[in-house]
């Protein structure tokens, strides 16, 4: 496993620290099924779609902003963890970034500097526990854009394919910007997270239709702020979430 810091040295990734909100998550997933359940369900979904060659890198992204992509993103990172798995979450949005603030740790160096080829995966990289690690976005590039669409970021992608068994790419809403869509082209496959009764229907075709003009992957949508006993779906009224496959 690679680690952010040297042996001995303490930090904000060391196991003597762990972030307010993560411990938070921690605890409600271990402590309240109501609330981790969806998020094993679209684990398992996640490993059923393709059980002979397991999905490994995943981008999941929104067709606008506030939908709650990041927060679905960090709960699922943390259901894989707790299988076991190595997990590597990359903050890609090199223009409105939040995963550092999330897990209270510096954003840079980050994927930026792995791109521009300035810092090595090792040396960016923030230990969160055993399972878990980050990649924060790095200093934000006057042109985001050229440099997720760089060679470079296909290469990256490669290499920490190699060396995690699950990789999450948080990124821009693929209405905003086109951020999303580049990245897409190299993972194995995209989750959508809509913000149910907030976006509308055809808000969501337009970018999954934007999406899938790269020939990207895309797996289904996750519905956030679902109210799934009012559509009849659920026994469960903490449901939040709900899964749609393709």
């Amino acid at each position: 496993m690679l680690r952010s810091s040297e042996k001995g040295e303490k930090s904000k990734t060391s196991p003597e620290y762990l972030p307010k909100k993560y411990q938070e998550l921690i605890e409600y997933h271990s402590q309240k099924p109501y609330f981790s359940e969806p998020y094993r369900t679209l684990r398992t979904n996640l490993h059923l779609l393709n059980s002979h060659n397991p999905l490994k890198t995943l981008l999941v992204t929104s067709s606008e902003p506030a939908e709650g992509k990041t927060t679905i993103l960090v709960n699922l990172a943390i259901s894989f963890s707790e299988e076991g798995k190595s997990v590597l979450i990359i903050d890609s949005d090199l223009r409105k970034p939040k995963i550092h603030k999330f897990f209270e740790i510096e954003s840079y160096p980050g994927l930026t500097e792995i791109l521009l080829g300035s810092k090595k995966l090792e040396e960016v990289i923030k230990n969160i526990n055993t399972n878990l690690n980050v990649i924060p976005s790095g200093f934000l590039p006057k042109d985001p854009l050229m440099l997720i669409g760089s060679p470079a970021t296909k290469n990256f992608i490669n290499d920490v394919k190699s060396k995690f068994d699950i990789v999450l790419f948080d990124s821009p809403p693929v209405l905003s910007v086109n951020d999303a869509v580049l990245i897409s082209k190299f993972v194995d496959g995209v989750i959508f997270v809509l913000n149910s009764g907030f976006v509308k229907e055809a808000i969501v075709k337009k970018a999954k239709a934007r999406i899938e003009k790269f020939k990207a992957n895309v797996l289904g949508i996750v519905m956030n702020r679902f109210d799934a006993k009012r559509h009849g779906y659920s026994y469960n009224p903490y449901d939040r979430y709900y899964y749609i496959s393709r």
